[in-house]
């Protein structure tokens, strides 16, 4: 058997599909008067990393199969810290200034917009319902110049993650 898979992805639903055939030795021995292979006993199955079954489905009978994968979403959180002048901040760390403007957008689609919130009192911030990859980050704030405190990119695997001390102001 050779199976074959395609990831598919449309607006709204993301899957893996393909479609299951004979070998090549084994249509060879194919007789014409035999009938077309049945594949609807065939099952796919889509494993994660460790081994455990996420999904299974039957194919079709001419050997088609489709896999929905639903992204489970987590949430994004972290600090805007306030400096005034050093950016080794470290020693004189202050909270930062509420609705600093903190912006993710995925890295793997550029076509995604970029998602922004407002920073809440004592300059946090959370980003809710975000699915698995990777983002870059961004922040601004009126009058005053932000940096990085680290590399503007960050990965979100499965989990909520918190970003401690992600930009500093000057």
């Amino acid at each position: 058997m050779v199976i074959s898979a395609e990831r598919a992805a449309a607006e709204t639903i993301h899957g893996c599909g393909g479609f299951v055939e004979a070998s090549s030795d084994l249509a060879k021995a194919r007789k014409s008067t035999d009938p077309k292979p049945d594949y609807l006993h065939i099952t796919v199955e889509l494993q994660i990393i460790d081994g455990l079954v996420k999904d299974r489905v039957q194919c079709v009978p001419n050997g088609y199969y489709f896999l929905p994968i639903y992204d489970k979403e987590f949430s994004l959180s972290g600090k805007v810290i306030g400096v005034v002048g050093d950016p080794s901040y470290s020693a004189h760390a202050v909270d930062g200034p509420q609705d600093v403007k903190v912006s993710i957008k995925r890295v793997s689609n550029p076509q995604d917009s970029s998602i922004s919130v407002l920073t809440f009192p004592k300059s946090g911030f959370k980003f809710d319902n975000v699915i698995p990859g990777v983002y870059e980050l961004q922040a601004e704030y009126p009058m005053l110049v932000v940096h990085s405190s680290s590399e503007p990119y960050i990965e979100l695997d499965y989990g909520d993650l918190d970003i401690c001390d992600i930009c500093y102001l000057l």
